[in-house]
């Protein structure tokens, strides 16, 4: 399910209170049409209005106590699905902002974290059910499409990342060898492949422990640094032979399959719908 835009507005004044919108609408004249359209649908006596379409896009709307939730898509046959997603977002945002007449400039500009994580799941279902299970399975924090940092200094993303930081086991480092051995030893790389596995999509997915990272000082001067994750973790629906001939010729460490030149773990996984996934290594 695609989301091209995210409004609260004040259900009294009508007064937008956050926005969030890929083409460029302008969130106070949208709130005016859609408290007109509610009027006019109350006043003909048509009930409450939860939804209108143009010839393209499709505005779902959730009510809640103070805040009326609007979101734009693309017309699908998703609709009980979209509407849930709007109310789960007007519900957090008034548990967690105050609900004022006049909002200052900036003021809920914190809740794009939650509508950004939300938009993710929604938008990558299968990731966000292999996330929750990793999350399970192996603890700490899970980021979904996180944007990290190349060689070159571009941006990439990967599927998502694991982190489990223990910062206390660095504290007699020095400064900048504590923050590189915690980012190694706390992080893995996440892959999820609502399909098939073979051998490309691990040797592709290896190739990236080594190509993301951060820039620090060394001495005098700022270098790349990879992350070289502790682990690589490949959930797939199924897995080609030639995924475990690729598995096969990896070196082993403490009796676990390791990439070449590295010490990331390697564990694969066979998703399963109704059980616990199944691991392979």
């Amino acid at each position: 399910m695609e989301i091209e835009g995210v409004i609260i507005f004040n259900a009294d004044s009508g007064v937008p209170l956050y926005s969030r919108l890929k083409k460029n609408i302008d969130p106070s004249l949208f709130s005016s049409f859609v408290s007109a359209a509610r009027h006019f649908s109350n006043e003909l006596e048509l009930g409450g209005l939860s939804s209108f379409s143009t010839d393209e896009k499709v505005i779902f709307m959730a009510e809640n106590k103070e805040t009326i939730t609007a979101l734009i898509a693309p017309k699908t046959p998703e609709f009980e699905e979209t509407v849930e997603v709007a109310s789960v977002l007007g519900e957090h945002f008034e548990r967690n902002y105050e609900i004022t007449q006049r909002p200052r400039n900036g003021a809920y500009s914190g809740f794009s974290i939650f509508v950004d994580q939300l938009l993710k799941e929604i938008e990558h279902p299968f990731l966000d059910r292999v996330a929750r299970f990793v999350h399970e399975e192996y603890g700490g924090e899970i980021s979904i499409k996180p944007r990290l940092m190349k060689r070159n200094g571009d941006e990439g993303v990967i599927d998502a990342m694991l982190s489990q930081a223990n910062k206390g086991k660095y504290a007699d480092m020095d400064k900048s060898e504590s923050r590189m051995n915690m980012f190694c030893d706390s992080i893995s790389f996440i892959r999820a492949i609502d399909g098939i596995a073979d051998k490309i999509d691990l040797m592709d997915f290896a190739d990236q422990t080594d190509k993301f990272g951060i820039r620090m000082m060394d001495g005098d001067e700022m270098e790349f640094k990879p992350y070289f994750p502790s682990r690589a973790i490949v959930v797939a629906q199924d897995y080609d032979p030639s995924a475990f001939e690729y598995l096969k010729g990896l070196p082993e460490k403490d009796g676990c399959k390791c990439l070449d030149g590295q010490n990331t773990v390697i564990d694969l996984w066979k998703w399963n719908e109704q059980h616990q996934p199944e691991k392979l290594s």
